[in-house]
């Protein structure tokens, strides 16, 4: 499993249940945790994050990406920090 980070603006509009929720349609999303400042840790699996395409199911909920770049933000671990 793998670790994808990407900010969004922070919200207290959307929770991050909701967020999972809308994020679970990407059949290789397997976790997501939200911290303050924004940044989603995304577990995934397979090879590759699937960016561009979680980027629009965000936008499509109302939140603003602000770093699109997968290549500076995957990592390969398989643990989430804790919430």
């Amino acid at each position: 499993m793998n670790v994808y980070t990407l900010r969004v603006e922070p919200t207290d509009d959307l929770s991050v249940e909701q967020i999972r929720w809308e994020l679970f349609v990407h059949r290789e999303i397997r976790d997501v945790s939200r911290f303050v400042d924004g940044t989603l840790a995304i577990a995934y699996e397979g090879d590759e994050p699937k960016v561009a395409a979680w980027e629009q199911t965000l936008t499509s909920c109302g939140l603003a990406v602000l770093s699109p770049d997968a290549r500076d933000q995957r990592t390969d671990q398989a643990r989430l920090p804790t919430r």
